[in-house]
């Protein structure tokens, strides 16, 4: 079969031709001896065979075709003006001694381009191998000669047609406005049944020369539509119905069934992969994750990156690198971002980097030592050590790695003899409180280890009103102190907190206004509030004083301990915290507005469960981590007007 687009422009119709070629004679060859293919105009078609032939009964588009003049070996059809479309001259081939062939010849005229391409037909030899490309070039299917199946007589042939829908309205699964939707068929000429079997796949391309991220997608109806799964190769596996792989010459299907073809819009990037860690053993370092996932179903290799530059890919079944050797003091940190089949590439990961070495060091020092190094200190436990100071770190021992901002349990050598580990002490608490019906105090506390409290309520005089006792565990506590009706006065009074923990004592003193409901009510002005940002801000962007609706002063916390004391500090009047809850979870938002209730918080998260349990915790507002510095200044601003 020989197919070629003619030239021409609007005042000479562009036409697309194919014939059928058979092996027995009379053959069909040529009709233009110059080219050696079928010729065709506006208003005739001209047929060449092997020898002299005529062609009783031919039908052009289904009717009686005229007569062709016969000229030796060439038949010429004068068929008057086509028009625009797809038509086809079929019929038999006879020669003087009575030998039939059948022949079919497609043509497609084009003499301009409208909304609703004309389709193209192309009668396939079998055992051949054949390309058909659409107008415009806008897709082509291959019959490779090991697709062939079972032809159904010995003088059938297949004729593949490709039809360019009218471009789409919203389908959906991410499908543009403007789609072009690619209907394949195959069939039988003589038997008039469809193909839907091949013995290997075929091939469809579809160009994107818009270069948008894309995935082939595939439907039956031309309604419902399915993702093709991407390929790790140029080549479908056995037993696989369809798939697809790009280059640089489009995206290629290679399909065992033939249907509506279409390039989905994928604009929507992964999500980032989970789980990243990192161990240490005697093989080096061993970096482990759980991939990300996308919309599509689809999911194309993880990056790592190391120190911010492209390192490496690993494929989506592929959960695990070695990096080799990884000594102490290694300052690498390593991030991953997820592919999607279309190209889409995911936020990078928090990175994951090398704690600093702690053992042998105070609690004072290897918390300095975690805030430098972009880590919080977590839990604080003691143990027993024989060999240890009293007071000094022994867990995490060895080289261990932890995501940034994350906070490392610390567990203290309670040593043998007296003094044991020395007593830390610290308070956070609202410097303002509203009288009500039933008033509480809330207050963070932080102590090294197990210790009793005893709080005492004191007026400006000075004169004992109330006290309390306590017993609080080694590590951050919220503790909450009903306040005594007597006492519920507006008025400025001091709150002084004496922590006891063996031979050791430590005090720490607060104040703290009490005012009525009248005056609780009144707002500070928008310009004198103060942002305290707990963690990641969204990336590539800051937050400055002075931007549009933005407080006169933000402040940056680099742990939980630092965020309660920046607020509870008398020389901030912080009315919002932004909290990377990714960072810092939900317990941490909880304790925030329990101990200062008239603080609005703002949580930051990538994963939409955790948003939610955010606003369940007390956050007034819940963002994606691809919220904008201006999308978020203005939050801030709404949440300070209040």
């Amino acid at each position: 079969a020989i197919g070629f687009d003619g030239l021409g422009n609007p005042s000479t119709p562009s036409i697309r031709e194919d014939v059928r070629l058979d092996n027995t004679a009379p053959q069909l060859v040529s009709a233009a001896p110059a080219d050696g293919s079928v010729s065709a105009s506006a208003n005739q078609i001209v047929l060449t065979a092997s020898e002299p032939v005529t062609a009783p009964g031919a039908l052009l588009d289904g009717a009686a075709a005229p007569a062709p003049a016969i000229s030796g070996n060439q038949l010429t059809f004068a068929t008057g003006a086509l028009a625009d479309g797809l038509h086809v001259l079929s019929g038999e081939l006879e020669d003087a001694s009575g030998t039939r062939v059948p022949f079919r010849v497609a043509i497609t005229i084009e003499s301009a381009v409208a909304a609703d391409r004309p389709p193209v037909e192309m009668s396939a030899q079998p055992g051949g191998s054949s390309t058909l490309v659409s107008p415009g070039s806008l897709a082509s299917v291959t019959l490779a000669s090991a697709a062939w199946p079972s032809v159904p007589g010995p003088s059938d042939f297949m004729v593949l047609r490709v039809d360019l829908a009218p471009p789409a309205p919203v389908l959906g699964m991410g499908l543009l406005p403007g789609t072009q939707l690619v209907e394949v068929t195959a069939r039988w000429a003589l038997a008039g049944t469809p193909v839907t079997t091949f013995a290997a796949p075929i091939e469809i391309l579809i160009p994107n020369p818009s270069g948008e991220p894309t995935v082939p997608a595939t439907s039956q109806d031309g309604t419902t539509w399915r993702t093709l799964p991407l390929l790790q190769g140029a080549s479908l596996p056995a037993g696989q119905q369809d798939g697809w792989y790009r280059d640089g010459a489009g995206v290629h299907i290679l399909t065992r069934h033939l249907t509506w073809y279409a390039l989905a819009r994928d604009g929507e990037a992964p999500t980032e992969p989970t789980g990243l860690a990192g161990i240490v053993a005697g093989d080096g370092l061993t970096l482990r994750w759980i991939p990300g996932t996308d919309g599509s179903g689809q999911i194309g290799n993880v990056l790592l990156y190391v120190n911010g530059e492209g390192y490496r890919e690993f494929g989506p079944t592929e959960f695990e690198a070695k990096l080799g050797a990884f000594a102490a003091g290694d300052t690498r940190s390593f991030t991953l971002a997820q592919k999607d089949a279309a190209g889409n590439v995911s936020r990078q990961t928090a990175p994951l980097r090398a704690v600093p070495s702690l053992t042998g060091k105070t609690l004072g020092e290897a918390s300095a030592a975690l805030g430098a190094a972009g880590f919080g200190v977590g839990k604080v436990s003691e143990a027993t050590v024989a060999t240890a100071p009293a007071g000094t770190v022994v867990q995490p021992a060895g080289i261990q790695l932890a995501l940034a901002s994350t906070p490392v349990d610390l567990v203290v050598a309670r040593g043998i003899a007296a003094p044991q580990t020395r007593l830390a002490f610290s308070v956070a608490g609202s410097k303002r409180l509203e009288l009500k019906k039933t008033t509480t105090i809330a207050v963070r506390i932080n102590v090294s280890k197990p210790a009793q409290v005893t709080v005492t309520l004191r007026d400006v005089k000075k004169h004992r009103l109330y006290s309390w006792k306590l017993r609080v565990k080694a590590g951050a506590n919220v503790v909450k102190l009903r306040l005594p009706r007597q006492i519920r006065k507006p008025g400025s009074y001091s709150l002084t907190w004496v922590a006891r923990s063996g031979t050791e004592t430590i005090s720490r003193t607060i104040a703290i206004t009490l005012v009525g409901p009248a005056l609780a009510q009144v707002k500070p002005k928008r310009d004198e509030i103060e942002i305290v940002l707990a963690g990641e801000t969204p990336p590539g962007e800051a937050l400055e004083p002075g931007q549009a609706g933005m407080p006169r002063r933000v402040s940056s916390a680099s742990g939980a301990d630092q965020t309660f004391a920046l607020v509870a500090s008398t020389g901030h009047d912080v009315g919002v915290v932004v909290v990377d809850a990714d960072a810092y979870g939900t317990r941490f938002i909880a304790d925030l507005r329990a101990v200062f209730p008239k603080v609005g918080v703002i949580a930051i998260s990538r994963e939409p469960a955790r948003r939610m349990q955010s606003v369940r915790a007390g956050a007034v507002l819940a963002l994606p981590r691809t919220t904008t510095a201006k999308q978020l200044a203005k939050a801030i601003a709404a949440i300070a007007g209040r």
